[in-house]
């Protein structure tokens, strides 16, 4: 799958990366790396959850579904 272009992400998915860059020190790549596979994350929870899916309500299954649909 592409990367989308998530203009918005989720509030908590804003708080990890910026832990990353500023607690973590994280390089660029790896903040661009977490970021576009986040974003690919949340257009799943988009598309089987709707608008406004937390993705910290995710679980092992729901894990699974979006390796699948990955591929």
């Amino acid at each position: 799958k592409s990367v989308p272009k998530v203009t918005v992400m989720h509030p908590t998915v804003s708080r990890f990366l910026d832990h990353l860059r500023v607690e973590r020190g994280a390089s660029a790549h790896t903040l661009r790396s977490y970021r576009d596979d986040l974003a690919l994350f949340q257009e799943y929870l988009t598309a089987v959850s709707g608008d406004g899916a937390d993705p910290m309500e995710a679980d092992p299954r729901r894990l699974r579904s979006f390796a699948a649909w990955l591929s």
